[in-house]
């Protein structure tokens, strides 16, 4: 009896130490990047030895455009992780069981 009333004891224990643990795989979040992004943007050609100021200045205007492409593909490429990464948290926070103590 003795044994019994030790067994019970140490199963429900037992029960309130234990915690949950979800193994979810981690999803790919730079996966979600389109892949034209992933390609980077050209870059004009720098005018020859000899031009004309109106096309270093064409070629300047060009840089300029091209890098704005850049910082925008850049951009967009953060927000789409970040969003990826926060779904995830909330996605393990949902399926992770609270302690028996906690009741919100």
């Amino acid at each position: 009896m003795r044994v019994l009333v030790s067994l019970f004891f140490a199963a429900l224990l037992a029960g309130c130490g234990t915690t949950t643990f979800a193994n979810l795989p981690p999803e790919d979040c730079a996966s979600e990047i389109p892949a034209e992004y992933l390609k980077g943007v050209a870059h004009d050609d720098f005018p020859p030895r000899g031009a004309d100021l109106g096309a270093f200045v064409a070629h300047a205007q060009a840089e300029e455009d091209n890098l704005d492409v850049a910082n925008a593909r850049l951009g967009i490429s953060v927000d789409i992780v970040k969003h990826c990464e926060a779904h995830d948290a909330a996605l393990l926070k949902s399926v992770t069981k609270k302690p028996w103590w906690q009741f919100f």
